[in-house]
């Protein structure tokens, strides 16, 4: 199949955004022809694992609409950090047993189970011996990624790591010979890999990166993130007097990061022999001023270069966030055949088996269906509509309400409700107005019978007494394709709820005080301990304490003393529960015999302040508790005669009110918020006029509708697309008296 004039997407997903990249082939090269980056909230991602899936599918659905990408084949890459990634020589040997050698590399690494992990390998052979590469990553994780991907709308054609995305990248077919390492410095990790004639031969991150350096930075200067951020680029490894706190800030991580490149490079030339030619810095935080120069004179006798892609990018430097999603579109079009390698989707279906044309089980029970509107139809009333919907089929479950002229319907309940579940009993989100574009499907469908009689209540059954049985030619099958309801059929009712929150400051002053507080020493050996005051006591991250006086300690019981920090400073703040040892007792085994743990959490006076950044992730925080608040209880006073949504609902917050303001010298705050819950009305009189005048055009000369009873009636809510707005669609059965 020639290539030219396809366009394939690369997805890069990492802990803090997703970027997205377009490429289209060209006569000599790849160009790149829409790109776009959309962030999310820390802890949406977490290591790798995603975390919080409706967060994720927005900011993908905000970056899909922001780039509007022409194509809807997409290779994904999974964040650095939930790879796992071995490199190893092994002995060309025809009875090795290759997959046992994978296991036992992986039980040296993995935390996990080896059963929970999606696993491939490959063997390169060589003059006298092969490479082993193994690549693993948790099976759930990939498959949740992979689902939400398509959920907004696209095809996985692959799914890779970010190494190899990256590489493929920024170095040339004509450049394999060379041992290139590329160094990642991201948001909140820093990811290291080297490329060779082989691939990538070495691969691991680092939770130093760009996040680190900024809080580091806040902290010195007693600044909120968003100024700092902006001092780190413009300033960088120059800045001086009185912003000299950026360039420590900044040093403090890259001797961090160079540490680990030393240990990188001596790793990979020890076990490939061979030398690191040179070393290309990519992301946001590596074009950081200075940071180059800075690196060339740590690490010697290798060329340091920014890295930049080969392919057509119309002029434009996109070095910052776009390189690997180039490269994940690159293996989109087979480049350099790399479809065949390192496609973790085939560790799951080894034998290839085309998932996309397989049901999606997961992806049809959230209703998203992506059908070839050539070839599949939904039908209605005999009539083909080639419209991909997305349905949420729902019950009317009350009586029907009187209407004007006729006498069938007779006045049972006031109040109707549309019930939805999903499978899983948890609670769904709707949002029922003209702009709605996703929509999650309730799983099951119960029938409610509706019955209507002219001169009393009784029903229309089958085997039941009382009640008589209707014959087969007597009922008549009622589809509204679609039912003409204006903007007036529907109303929004809103009810409003206030709720309190509690959040910690993270700003630091400088104090001279030294932090106090008080521990319980425990002591679980069968020996009572005297400790004389200014015994040390020390937490893992390397805070030094004192016993404030002195204390004995029962065997097997505990005893609670004050004490205060080795050395003043805010630095010295702990929380709750934080666990030291007794340097000066080496001959026990302090960890589990003899140790302290805070009473209280440890703060200097008003060593904490309120950052802007405090008071932007509380609201962030707010708006993403909606998800886990229950507002089934919640009352609305609805009209008589209006369908009301059920367990469906739209909630947002109005607005949130803190106790503080930014720069309050507080080491807590709270904040109130006022949070609006909406549901939607239908009218049910507007539902029954079409569905009678249905019902008319379907009797036989000299029958009335009034003839006949409703039974069975359920109401369907599509939403084909912004334009179409909402579609309500309607299925009954009329029975004749």
């Amino acid at each position: 199949m020639d290539k030219k004039g396809k366009v394939i997407l690369g997805i890069d997903i990492s802990d803090a955004s997703i970027e997205a990249c377009a490429l289209a082939k060209t006569d000599d090269n790849f160009k790149v022809v829409a790109k776009a980056k959309a962030k999310f909230d820390i802890g949406v991602m977490e290591r790798g694992i995603l975390k919080k899936p409706k967060q994720f599918q927005i900011a993908l659905q905000k970056l899909l609409k922001l780039g509007g990408f022409p194509s809807k084949e997409a290779v994904v890459s999974l964040p650095e950090n939930a790879m796992y990634m071995i490199s190893e020589d092994v002995p060309l040997d025809q009875k090795l047993d290759i997959s046992r050698v994978v296991e036992e590399k992986l039980l040296g690494v993995i935390p996990e189970s080896i059963d929970t992990m999606a696993v491939m390998h490959e063997m390169i052979p060589e003059a006298d011996k092969g490479r082993l590469i193994i690549r693993a990553t948790n099976k759930n994780n990939l498959l949740a990624i992979k689902k939400e991907v398509e959920m907004a709308g696209l095809k996985v054609v692959a799914v890779e790591s970010e190494a190899e995305a990256k590489a493929r990248s920024v170095v040339q077919e004509l450049e394999r010979d060379k041992a290139i390492l590329i160094l990642d410095i991201g948001a909140l990790s820093t990811a290291i890999s080297v490329f060779d004639s082989r691939g990538v031969s070495l691969s691991t991150t680092i939770p130093y990166a760009g996040k680190v350096i900024t809080d580091s930075i806040a902290e010195k200067l007693h600044k909120p993130a968003d100024e700092v951020e902006k001092l780190k680029h413009e300033l960088g490894l120059s800045a001086k007097g009185e912003y000299l706190p950026v360039r420590e800030g900044i040093l403090e991580v890259l001797e961090k990061i160079v540490n680990e490149l030393d240990d990188s490079i001596i790793y990979y030339q020890k076990s490939s022999n061979r030398n690191i030619s040179e070393i290309r810095i990519l992301g946001g935080s590596g074009r950081i001023k200075g940071l180059r120069e800075y690196l060339e004179t740590e690490i010697k006798g290798v060329k340091i270069s920014f890295a930049k892609t080969w392919v057509d990018a119309g002029g434009e430097d996109i070095f910052s966030y776009f390189q690997t999603a180039i490269g994940l579109a690159l293996k989109g079009f087979n480049y350099n055949n790399s479809l065949e390698r390192g496609d973790l989707l085939k560790s799951l279906f080894p034998k290839g088996e085309n998932l996309d044309k397989k049901e999606n089980l997961l992806v049809r029970l959230k209703g998203i269906f992506h059908k070839d509107k050539n070839k599949k139809s939904e039908f209605f009333m005999g009539k083909a509509v080639n419209k991909p919907v997305t349905r949420i089929p729902v019950q009317l479950t009350g009586k029907g309400t009187n209407k004007p002229g006729s006498e069938r319907f007779k006045s049972m309940d006031k109040a109707h409700s549309i019930s939805s579940r999903s499978q899983n009993d948890s609670k769904l989100k709707l949002i029922l107005i003209p702009s709605i574009i996703l929509i999650i499907v309730s799983m099951s469908l119960v029938v409610y019978e509706l019955f209507f009689r002219e001169n009393g209540d009784s029903t229309v059954g089958q085997g039941k007494a009382g009640r008589e049985s209707i014959p087969f030619e007597d009922l008549i099958q009622l589809d509204v394709a679609q039912l003409s309801l204006s903007e007036s059929d529907f109303q929004t009712f809103t009810e409003t709820i206030t709720k309190s929150y509690a959040f910690k400051s993270t700003g630091k002053l400088e104090t001279s005080e030294h932090v106090t507080g008080s521990v319980k020493i425990f002591n679980k050996t069968d020996t009572e301990y005297n400790l004389v005051a200014t015994s040390r006591l020390i937490t893992k991250d390397g805070e030094l304490y004192r016993l404030d006086d002195a204390v004995s300690v029962p065997s097997g019981g505990s005893t609670v003393a004050s004490v205060t920090a080795d050395e003043p400073g805010a630095d010295f703040s702990i929380d709750k529960g934080v666990k030291m040892t007794f340097p000066g007792l080496s001959n026990l085994d302090i960890d589990s015999d003899f140790y302290a743990e805070s009473q209280s959490g440890f703060e200097a006076s008003s060593s904490k302040f309120v950052t802007k950044d405090d008071l932007e992730k509380a609201e962030a925080e707010i708006a993403n508790s909606l998800e886990t608040i229950d507002f089934s209880g919640l009352v609305f006073d609805v009209e008589a005669g209006t369908i009301l949504t059920e367990e469906t609902f739209d909630s947002k917050v109005d607005k949130v009110e803190f106790s503080v303001k930014k720069g309050d010298k507080v080491a807590s705050f709270e904040a109130t918020a006022t949070i609006l819950i909406s549901k939607i009305g239908i009218a049910e009189t507007a539902l029954i006029d079409q569905i009678d005048d249905r019902l008319q055009e379907s009797l036989q000369a000299g029958e009335r509708i009034e003839d006949y009873i409703l039974r069975n009636c359920t109401i369907e809510v599509q939403s084909p697309n912004e334009a179409e707005g909402l579609v309500v669609l309607a299925k009954c059965t009329a029975a004749k008296k």
